[in-house]
């Protein structure tokens, strides 16, 4: 299947798709033909000369990416792996790792891209990962300078501990901003209480694997000191945090 992206026909004076077998189904701009030739301004044909303001390109399509830890070979570390489709003018693949989802540094060395039009499949191990959390992604860069990032995924290596990264703004005006990590996916409950143990806010909230945020309405909690706890059924966290 051969694809045509047409990103600007607004200065041809003419423009047909000439299909050399059966036609093929066109949605908004672009067409999907199984063999075909390509005719614009009426009299350049796309196989032999210029096309002006038609860009016909193949560009990498994520199919699927992972990352997990694995023993293959004896040794633990980190696989990761993944799955394109229409790969052109692709000039390779890194793999980026990074401990917060923001701030990635590579992992190995570049991986030449195979620049096929069918599916293609690639693995790296990362013998020095993280204990803990981490991110992992793919970044892509083509022979023109362009880059494209895969999905990030994430991998726990280790027993991780319920943490509480951020609390801002401290002291706390009407709202609180609570960053957090998590092992594993599941309810957390979210509590604020005075010295004394009496429970004055208390939030139920979905976790995923790994960072995690939420924001608290506490407009209406008096000015002073207070325990923030974040709790699941095994693991629990406490911090100071004060109202003005």
């Amino acid at each position: 299947r051969i694809s045509f992206h047409i990103t600007d026909i607004s200065q041809s004076t003419g423009f047909s798709i000439v299909p050399s077998s059966s036609g093929a189904p066109a949605v908004g701009s672009q067409v999907f033909l199984d063999d075909a030739t390509l005719v614009a301004s009426a009299t350049q044909i796309f196989s032999g000369g210029s096309c002006p303001n038609v860009n016909v390109s193949l560009p990498v399509e994520w199919l699927d990416v992972k990352a997990y830890l694995t023993t293959e070979g004896g040794d633990k570390k980190v696989a990761v792996e993944w799955w394109t489709a229409n790969e052109d003018n692709i000039k390779n693949f890194i793999v980026e790792r990074s401990v917060d989802a923001k701030n990635f540094d590579a992992v190995g060395t570049p991986i030449r891209a195979t620049n096929k039009i069918g599916k293609n499949y690639y693995r790296i191990y990362d013998a020095n990962y993280i204990t803990g959390i981490s991110y992992y992604r793919i970044k892509q860069s083509d022979n023109n300078g362009k880059q494209s990032y895969s999905a990030i995924k994430t991998v726990v290596a280790g027993d991780v501990k319920l943490n509480i990264d951020k609390l801002h703004p401290m002291p706390i005006t009407d709202e609180l901003y609570v960053e957090y990590n998590s092992a594993s996916p599941h309810e957390m409950t979210i509590e604020i209480t005075l010295p004394t143990g009496q429970m004055l806010y208390s939030k139920v909230v979905k976790t995923q694997i790994g960072k995690n945020e939420t924001t608290l309405q506490l407009a209406n909690l008096p000015a002073g000191s207070y325990f923030l706890t974040l709790k699941d059924n095994q693991q629990k966290v406490t911090k100071m945090i004060v109202k003005q």
